[in-house]
């Protein structure tokens, strides 16, 4: 997620929002349910807290994007993620609209922009639900899987532009 802002004296002052499509998917390592609450690995997707003497102990499952849209599309129904995905870019677009007045107003004399990370999950009905937003995100596993996202978040941040087909704004 890139968000910037242009001062208002190159232009109007405006929130503009990109979101890339290099997505990472961690799936939890057990399937979730609601009983055995203590099972950590049902409800966990992020492995980093593994024990330094048994760094086996708890693996990490991240799906590269073609396997998960593939997967998706196979469980849901043809080209079901793309209905998803624009669900998706509409509660993030909605959620930093209703952040835009603040943003705005503290950013007001100068060009910013910013990169966010979004932990988003679904329902059972396959509704996108925000869980978390970071400033700053933890960006080793996406780079891994997409090694031109930096490039391309860095020329969409400087540029005000999405150089890129990975790369969209959202209106």
């Amino acid at each position: 997620m890139i968000v910037t802002t242009h001062p208002r004296g190159v232009a109007e002052t405006k929130l503009t929002t990109y979101m890339t499509d290099d997505i990472v998917i961690r799936v939890a390592n057990n399937e979730y349910s609601l009983d055995n609450l203590h099972e950590f690995e049902k409800h966990f997707t992020v492995m980093n807290y593994r024990n330094e003497e048994n760094p086996e102990q708890y693996k990490r499952i991240i799906m590269g994007k073609p396997a998960f849209i593939e997967q998706f599309n196979t469980e849901y129904g043809a080209d079901r993620w793309l209905s998803v995905q624009d669900d998706i870019r509409g509660i993030v677009r909605d959620l930093f609209n209703a952040l835009s007045s603040y943003i705005l107003t503290e950013t007001i004399d100068t060009y910013c922009a910013a990169l966010y990370g979004i932990d988003i999950m679904m329902d059972d009905k396959l509704r996108p639900h925000v869980i978390e937003v970071n400033y700053g995100p933890d960006c080793r596993t996406v780079c891994k899987q997409h090694p031109g996202f930096f490039p391309d978040v860095f020329k969409c941040m400087f540029t005000s532009r999405p150089l890129s087909e990975t790369i969209v704004e959202l209106k």
